[in-house]
């Protein structure tokens, strides 16, 4: 949302610039305490122009900042939100929003959308955009690849291999997945930002999925009720790589594409039996 936010703030305040916005997301390895790399930058050739950076710690190392950098983080809940904005005001950081998932489970994803709106002095046209947008986004983000909902993942699972006594997902098992994936990429703001190489990859449901093609949903969530316990453990890698892959990015074997698939092509030569994958 930061990266859209700044974006659109770009196209209305500072069109020149506009091709030189860049959204550079980087992740943390595993066991790599570097700030640096726990920081998604997005920034311009220009130091005269706000800039951004969505932190995922509560202190972003100075030494990727610049002046007009204003700093994005995100809490459980909202007392670790109010406390990681008194650190890093106390500190000198330029503080946007600390987001917290407590707010965010009790408010919805609309408020903080008008959050983001008025604190990038974005016009209503936008904040619409905006709306349907991530509601679109939202819903592929949790049923739709790498980083989907761990209990939609679970319900598409084999059911020899499903974790019993694990709650089913609110909504991801009821609805046409590609049905959302076509409605989002045709979404005017979508568009807007496919037309832009320096920041159209924000428009995957996380920058770890491949692109959104024509089939790509349904191909990893068929990918995901075909796995198999087999001789080379593919249930093991997936279970590796699914929960926690910014953990992982950097890892060969956690590849969106080739590991996707990988898993396709080992499923399509072993049996389906759809009464236990439909289950």
């Amino acid at each position: 949302m930061v990266c859209v936010s700044l974006f659109l703030h770009i196209k209305i305040h500072y069109p020149e610039a506009l091709n030189n916005t860049i959204c550079n997301i980087a992740v943390a390895e595993k066991n790599v305490t570097s700030r640096e790399k726990a920081a998604a930058r997005f920034f311009l050739q220009r130091d005269d122009i706000p800039q951004a950076i969505k932190s995922h710690v509560h202190e972003p190392d100075p030494r990727i900042l610049r002046n007009s950098t204003v700093v994005f983080t995100t809490a459980v809940s909202k007392t670790e939100a109010n406390q990681t904005l008194a650190n890093l005001a106390g500190k000198g950081f330029n503080v946007g929003l600390v987001q917290d998932k407590e707010t965010l489970a009790r408010v919805g994803l609309r408020w903080y959308i008008q959050q983001y709106a008025e604190f990038f002095n974005l016009t209503s046209q936008y904040i619409t955009l905006m709306d349907e947008y991530f509601q679109d986004w939202d819903k592929l983000r949790q049923c739709c690849g790498m980083q989907m909902s761990k209990y939609f993942k679970n319900e598409l699972l084999p059911a020899s291999l499903k974790k019993v006594g694990m709650k089913q997902h609110q909504f991801c098992g009821e609805i046409d997945i590609n049905e959302i994936k076509n409605h989002f990429i045709n979404n005017e703001l979508y568009q807007l930002l496919d037309g832009y190489t320096l920041v159209r990859r924000i428009n995957r449901p996380s920058v770890v999925n491949g692109n959104l093609d024509g089939t790509y949903c349904l191909r990893y969530n068929e990918a995901v009720r075909r796995t198999h316990t087999d001789g080379n453990k593919t249930i093991q890698l997936l279970n590796y790589i699914y929960p926690d892959i910014e953990n992982h990015f950097y890892d060969k074997r956690t590849n969106p594409l080739g590991g996707l698939e990988h898993h396709i092509l080992n499923a399509e030569n072993k049996p389906h039996d759809s009464t236990v994958y439909g289950s």
